[in-house]
């Protein structure tokens, strides 16, 4: 062990590293090689009294100098100074580290956070199952034959067994009896410094439950939330039902706030998580899709997807009603609306399919009313929102205004607005 210290010194030694002030997280190795300071520098930065003691001080065999002292065994125990090291060297060690990242992944927690505690542990109570026995031996083991009638007859592994299980105990109450002065003053310092270990264990138990799927704890503390609203407000049951449909259909499960987490990124990464979630929805409608090729086709497609909204509803929620002002058009992500005109179920559309997009073209009245039949997702594109993007687009613009003159044709021929905007939506299909 001390020809193993002695080379560690003498590597390290030789061995100049940077100050972890001068560096972020993230360098090159040419970053590396700049700021590693020169090797007269490195050893006068070195030979710091605290860092001899360190480096230095463990090198020295004092358990072989000292043998003939009845306590000089103990000694052995300063060379575990040099395990300070260990940490640092286990963050440096890339095969390490992606270990714990798919340990962590497979078990779904930071389960490699406690590991290190409970390795710290067992080792913690081995050093106190050894000290049971030796301060039990340098006193003349009295009392231990009451203790454990078969003491006298037991071997090596009997006798770990006994004082480790003892230790075990003396994470709680002490365990271990202990008869004289020295062995009372050991015990009692391994009793705190266990208390001390087992609450950082707990404490790591603690943070790693809580990270066990937290959008979902989220989630549920905002419905129990819900729950003492909608008691406190007095709501009936039907309104209570649908408000935590409503809920259900939006988080189904996770609760997190996806604005807040779309304004910490940059506008890239919003818009190409926007386009993944509407391209199938926007590519269906004719009249929005540009083909000019003129590199300007993926911004257009782009400015639309950042344009949708999801919106939320439940069964018999109305997404528009016959005869109101509508400037938007909606699509459907997922779950069914029935369409009525004049009162009357006239179709029912599902995942994929689109309506108001007369309204969006041209501001007119509601020519039906939409009503969810099912929990349902859906995107709107607002008519603000969609001029305001066209404007930047000639071609898109003139194409329409185009549409919105051949709709005010047809009102003028037609003998109602509902069956112009039924002739106009069959022929852009």
């Amino acid at each position: 062990m001390t020809v193993v210290y002695c080379i560690d010194s003498a590597i390290l030694l030789a061995t100049p590293h940077p100050p972890s002030s001068t560096l972020n997280s993230m360098y090159t190795l040419r970053e590396y090689e700049i700021h590693r300071p020169l090797l007269r520098q490195w050893v006068r930065q070195r030979s710091d009294l605290i860092l001899i003691m360190i480096e230095v001080v463990p090198i020295i065999p004092f358990e072989i100098i000292f043998s003939h002292w009845n306590y000089g065994p103990l000694l052995f125990l300063i060379r575990l100074i040099r395990l300070y090291k260990l940490s640092k060297l286990s963050s440096r060690c890339a095969l390490l580290t992606r270990f714990k990242a798919q340990f962590n992944k497979a078990a779904g927690f930071s389960v490699s956070e406690i590991i290190p505690i409970l390795i710290a542990m067992i080792f913690f109570l081995h050093f106190n199952a050894c000290s049971i026995y030796y301060f039990g031996k340098i006193t003349g083991f009295i009392g231990w034959q009451e203790i454990w009638a078969g003491f006298d007859g037991a071997g090596v592994f009997e006798v770990y067994a006994f004082t480790f299980y003892k230790a075990v105990g003396n994470m709680f109450p002490s365990a271990f009896g202990p008869h004289t002065a020295t062995e009372q003053l050991v015990q009692a310092f391994y009793v705190v410094m266990s208390a001390v270990l087992y609450a950082v264990f707990i404490g790591a138990i603690s943070s790693a439950t809580m990270s066990i799927n937290p959008s979902g704890r989220l989630y549920t503390q905002k419905m129990e939330e819900l729950g003492d609203y909608v008691k406190w407000k007095n709501l009936n049951p039907e309104t209570q039902v649908k408000i935590f449909s409503y809920y259900e259909t939006k988080y189904r499960g996770k609760y997190f706030e996806e604005e807040a987490l779309l304004l910490e990124m940059n506008e890239s990464l919003r818009t190409e998580i926007s386009v993944q979630n509407t391209r199938a929805l926007l590519e269906r409608v004719p009249f929005l899709r540009r083909q000019m090729n003129d590199g300007r086709d993926d911004i257009f497609f782009a400015r639309l997807a950042s344009a949708c909204h999801a919106q939320y509803y439940v069964k018999n929620d109305y997404v528009t009603k016959q005869g109101d002002y509508g400037f938007d058009m909606y699509f459907i992500l997922s779950g069914a609306v029935n369409v009525f005109v004049n009162g009357r179920r006239v179709v029912t559309l599902f995942d994929g399919a689109y309506f108001g997009e007369i309204a969006l073209i041209a501001k007119i009245l509601r020519t039906a009313t939409v009503q969810a039949t099912s929990p349902s997702v859906l995107y709107r594109l607002t008519y603000n929102d969609f001029h305001g993007i066209i404007a930047e687009f000639e071609d898109m613009k003139l194409r329409i205004a185009m549409l919105m003159m051949e709709h005010e044709q047809r009102l003028k021929n037609a003998d109602t607005t509902e069956a112009a905007v039924a002739k106009m939506r069959k022929e852009n299909q």
